[in-house]
C-alpha cells in the first residue's frame, strides 16, 4: 500500500502550482504591456473594468477604489478558471506520484488540511498571484499598480494620478 506523506504532500502542492506557471508568466507579459495613464484610470474608474485580450487570453483589467479619502485604487488583471480544470490539474500532480483522489481526500481529513487552499497559498507566495476560489470557480489577480503601496508601483509614474499628464 502506498502511503502519502506530508513531504509527498508538498511535492504534490509545488507542482499543482508550478502547473500554472505559463499563465502567471502572460499575465506578466500583459500587464507589463499595458500602459497606464491617467486617461486609462480614467476610462476604468468611469467603467469599473476593462476586456484585456492578448494572444491567447482574455483578461479583465479591473479598478477597485479605495474609501481612503485621497482617491486611492487598485488596478488589476485577472483571469477565472473552472473548478473542473482546477481539479484536473490537482489530480494530475498526484496521479504522477500514484496518489489516488481518495488518498488526497483521506490525508486531508485525516490531518485537517485542504488541498485547494494549499496550492492557492502556494501560487501567491511564489507568483505574487492572489488566487481565491469562488463559487464559480478560480480567480487569478495580477496587482499592477496599487496607490497602498507605491514602492512596487516604480514602472507607473506619477502618470497614473495626473501629475506632469
Amino acid at each position: 500500500m502506498y502511503s502519502l506523506t506530508y513531504d509527498l504532500w508538498n511535492i504534490i502542492v509545488d507542482e499543482a502550482a508550478d502547473a500554472y506557471s505559463p499563465l502567471f508568466e502572460e499575465m506578466q507579459r500583459t500587464a507589463d504591456s499595458i500602459g497606464l495613464s491617467k486617461s486609462l484610470v480614467d476610462k476604468l474608474k468611469q467603467e469599473g473594468a476593462m476586456d484585456v485580450v492578448d494572444e491567447t487570453r482574455h483578461f479583465l483589467l479591473a479598478i477597485e477604489l479605495y474609501d481612503d479619502g485621497i482617491g486611492g485604487f487598485k488596478i488589476s488583471l485577472m483571469i477565472s478558471e473552472s473548478p473542473d480544470a482546477f481539479e484536473e490539474i490537482k489530480e494530475r500532480a498526484a496521479a504522477a506520484h500514484d496518489v489516488t483522489f481518495e488518498d488526497v481526500r483521506n490525508f486531508e481529513v485525516e490531518h485537517g488540511m485542504n488541498m485547494a487552499e494549499e496550492i492557492l497559498d502556494r501560487i501567491e507566495e511564489r507568483y505574487s498571484v492572489n488566487a481565491e476560489e469562488t463559487g464559480e470557480g478560480i480567480v487569478f489577480e495580477l496587482v499592477v499598480f496599487d496607490s497602498e503601496n507605491l514602492d512596487s508601483n516604480n514602472l507607473m509614474g506619477n502618470g497614473v494620478w495626473g501629475v506632469n499628464s
